[in-house]
């Protein structure tokens, strides 16, 4: 995996990323009328998308746009770490690393993380089967 630099020189749009990743994430409705006029249509559109949608990838154009938007009337130099493109598949790709390091500890843990933590998994999921099976037994009439 490799690790890349996001730049977001839009406070605005990466408390917007931040803000609504968040109310997603914690099931709450994000409040339309906190949000500054000029990235309302970011928004709107990725609600509309879905806030669940950008952490499978489907970000609106509007998050590029606006990056865009911001760069130039502050003469930022645009290069290929913040321009609006680069910036969102930098964030798909950093947070889809996270998801597959998460993963594989996930994995590691649940299934063993060498040939003989592995054997020993299994024996131990054998055993509870095993003893679920007998523990039916008496629940079942001959």
């Amino acid at each position: 995996m490799s690790r890349r630099l996001v730049v977001v020189d839009d406070q605005a749009l990466l408390d917007l990323l931040l803000w609504g990743s968040n109310h997603w994430l914690q099931c709450t409705p994000i409040p339309t009328h906190r949000v500054p006029e000029r990235i309302a249509d970011v928004l709107l559109s990725q609600t509309t998308i879905g806030w669940d949608n950008l952490f499978l990838g489907r970000w609106s154009k509007h998050w590029t746009t606006l990056q865009l938007q911001y760069l130039q009337p502050n003469h930022i130099e645009v290069n290929n770490k913040n321009h609006g493109l680069s910036l969102s598949s930098n964030i798909i790709r950093l947070m889809w690393d996270h998801y597959y390091k998460e993963w594989t500890t996930r994995n590691k843990a649940r299934h063993g993380k060498d040939a003989d933590d592995k054997a020993q998994r299994r024996l131990e999921k054998a055993h509870r089967g095993i003893r679920d099976l007998y523990d039916l037994k008496p629940k079942c009439s001959l």
